[in-house]
């Protein structure tokens, strides 16, 4: 019997404004198999828990790891009174792109600012992100045109049966997996 009590990963408070983006997430679409160009698509969530329609200006920049701007949209959103609403944003055409891999960790920074209708910033927050395109066909798995060899698994998750320890036919499922949702 082993012991797995505790907190594992970070915890911490936000505090927002009453209108704020509560969730997002980051795609490519129309990605080179060589991951250096790509459109990047932002998925965010905002959360209006007034009773007042609001209208709210959304901003996203693309920076690389000098800080050089390379790309930046802004929209308009309306909002309805107390109502979750996913707004989709792109930042099309983007090349040139440094391909991410364990060997060339390269990040950009991906900025979102939450601006009122009178352009005053409300929320801002940042996410690092890597362009890299994995492909699973059959047993061989490629990451931006390269063939990947597996020669371990390092892993924080659990096993229900071997505890932090994760055993080879698992990761061949979890594979399976993802190969199945792409």
């Amino acid at each position: 019997l082993w012991h797995l009590s505790g907190i594992h990963r970070d915890v911490y408070l936000l505090a927002t404004p009453k209108v704020f983006v509560s969730d997002h997430v980051i795609t490519t679409s129309h990605m080179s198999d060589d991951a250096t160009s790509a459109d990047l698509d932002i998925a965010l969530t905002l959360d209006n828990r007034t009773s007042q329609e609001a209208v709210k200006m959304l901003k996203v920049t693309l920076k690389d790891q000098e800080g050089k701007t390379l790309k930046a949209g802004t929209d308009a959103i309306a909002l309805a009174a107390g109502k979750d609403q996913l707004v989709k944003l792109s930042l099309g055409g983007l090349t040139g792109l440094h391909a991410w891999s364990s060997e060339t960790p390269y990040l950009y920074s991906v900025e979102i600012s939450q601006m009122d209708a009178n352009g005053q910033e409300e929320m801002a927050f940042c996410t690092r992100y890597g362009f890299r395109n994995i492909k699973i066909d059959g047993t061989i798995v490629t990451l931006n045109g390269q063939r990947v060899f597996f020669k371990g698994v390092n892993t924080q998750d659990t096993h229900p049966a071997y505890g932090r320890a994760i055993d080879a036919a698992t990761m061949y499922h979890d594979l399976t997996l993802m190969k199945q949702a792409n």
